[in-house]
């Protein structure tokens, strides 16, 4: 039984900041797996990368003691990510390969007490994969990014998810950035964006606005989380997957969301001063000495 199964391609990643261009792995799964990992908790990931791959994307994800399903894949997913503002907020997404999609017969009978969706691209996952993976009973907390990513020229534009209604119907926790919120539910009110996505099924909404913080909706109740301040800004990417691991794992030892999304929020601004995922050794001693492990049931 694992805490929490994150299911999603890694990728390649190029990552352009002033110029300079730094590969990595990348993608929900990594990001997020490798920061549940951090905290001590037992991860699994479901992923798909083509042959030859595997050694280069995945062994870091090994050598933290993430338990690892993999998928062969015709193409591995690749991006190219190019920050073009000096706070880093803003960045074109250029898509150079794109990895098979998941079906129902990758999830095995793996079992966790919550499942993770990081979907890149729009047809990575159908809402009968994420109603599939409802029905195997663990929390089902998605990233909507994935969906609202529409690709021309190889460059991503942004677009509404079309069947939004038919897959978050089988999603617990929904994580989306303000202006895929504002896409997804017609309207730029932040907080009428986040009840107009919990109508489709979600009991819990997290809208993160970089730099502005995040809002969490559940239970008809709103928690505004400030963002931490840093003084050093390094690389973004995976700063939202860094945040949702986050929640998710204190989640699974709390109810109190406010205290989730405070913790989140901190972890999001250690991995915004860092390149790569955070592992155990970057986080700092009074994060891990505040830390305690979900309790098993």
């Amino acid at each position: 039984m694992y805490d929490v199964c994150v299911i999603g391609h890694v990728t390649k990643d190029l990552i352009n900041i002033r110029g300079r261009t730094r590969e990595m792995p990348g993608g929900t799964a990594y990001y997020a797996g490798m920061t549940l990992r951090s905290l001590g908790l037992n991860v699994a990931v479901i992923t798909k990368v083509a042959t030859g791959d595997e050694r280069a994307l995945l062994e870091p994800l090994v050598k933290s003691g993430v338990r690892l399903f993999v998928g062969h894949s015709k193409f591995t997913s690749a991006f190219e990510n190019i920050y073009v503002s000096p706070d880093r907020n803003e960045r074109i997404q250029k898509v150079k390969a794109v990895g098979d999609s998941f079906l129902p017969e990758d999830l095995g009978r793996i079992q966790a007490s919550a499942f993770h969706l990081g979907p890149l691209t729009p047809a990575e996952m159908t809402p009968d994969f994420i109603e599939q993976l409802s029905r195997l009973g663990g929390l089902v907390s998605l990233d909507a990014q994935g969906f609202t990513r529409g690709i021309e020229r190889q460059t991503i534009v942004p677009q509404d998810w079309c069947l939004k209604e038919q897959g978050l119907a089988h999603v617990d926790i929904l994580k989306v950035d303000d202006s895929e919120a504002a896409m997804m539910s017609g309207g730029q009110d932040i907080k009428l964006a986040a009840q107009r996505l919990a109508d489709f099924g979600p009991a819990e909404v997290i809208i993160t606005m970089g730099s502005s913080g995040s809002l969490i909706f559940a239970h008809r109740t709103f928690y505004r989380i400030a963002a931490v301040p840093t003084a050093t800004i390094s690389d973004p990417t995976g700063c939202g997957d860094t945040y949702v691991a986050g929640y998710l794992a204190h989640r699974l030892k709390s109810n109190d969301l406010d205290k989730a999304g405070r913790f989140a929020a901190r972890l999001a601004s250690i991995k915004l001063q860092i390149f790569g995922a955070l592992t155990r050794n970057r986080l700092p001693a009074q994060v891990l000495g505040n830390w305690q492990l979900p309790s098993r049931q």
